[in-house]
């Protein structure tokens, strides 16, 4: 499935809609190395008294993007995240289908998963 972060022997559906959930070790590091840019950013404009708006903020983030290498997006539209969760859910269905197949100590195969070879097992199981 892809998540890397999870509470529990399996992931619910809203660690699998939570992108940081996938990341590696190191890409989260990353993240919170920008994290903690961005949020000294904003401190210290605020102990210095000095305006902030979401739209300097925004200005802000993309600056520390470039700074740092990282592509800076145009921003995501709201169609995208519901393609996103429902993807999500498709594959932690996938997922706990494929751990219940495997906790049986049957071998797992994703295309006879496909073909419904599976079926019986899960519907008893």
């Amino acid at each position: 499935m892809g998540v890397q972060t999870f509470s529990g022997k399996m992931p619910t559906i809203a660690e699998a809609k939570t992108g940081k959930n996938y990341l590696q070790s190191e890409e989260l590091y990353r993240l919170h190395l920008l994290s903690e840019q961005f949020l000294l950013y904003a401190e210290a404009r605020a102990l210095a008294g000095q305006k902030m708006t979401m739209k300097s903020l925004h200005q802000q983030l993309d600056r520390l993007l470039t700074l740092n290498d990282y592509p800076v997006f145009d921003g995501y539209r709201d169609f995208l995240k519901d393609d996103a969760e429902k993807h999500a859910k498709q594959e932690l269905t996938l997922y706990k289908k494929r751990k219940k197949i495997e906790a049986m100590g049957i071998e797992y195969d994703e295309e006879a998963l496909a073909a419904g070879e599976y079926d019986e097992v899960l519907i008893e199981g």
